[in-house]
């Protein structure tokens, strides 16, 4: 069990390190922006809200509320699909 804990940690550090990003939507304008992984991480540690909820960001456009595309890994359901 150990050993495959090891591994996910390093598939991750693999995945930061090739700068893996993270497609957001704006639920307004449906602008998307490409959100470096590191950072949603951060933001995602950092903030004492939800944890299964993802980090949601502001466009930078109309302001509008932004989401992730695709569906969170921490959450059970949160993407863009579930919304609309």
């Amino acid at each position: 069990m150990a050993k495959a804990k090891k591994q996910k940690k390093k598939k991750e550090r693999s995945l930061l390190e090739k700068g893996a990003t993270i497609t957001y939507r704006c639920l307004q304008c449906n602008v998307e922006e490409e959100i470096p992984e590191e950072v949603v991480q951060y933001f995602d540690l950092v903030d004492p809200g939800d944890p299964t909820m993802p980090p949601r960001f502001a466009c930078e456009k109309c302001g509008g509320e932004m989401h992730p595309k695709e569906p969170w890994q921490n959450s059970l359901e949160d993407s863009l699909e579930d919304i609309f």
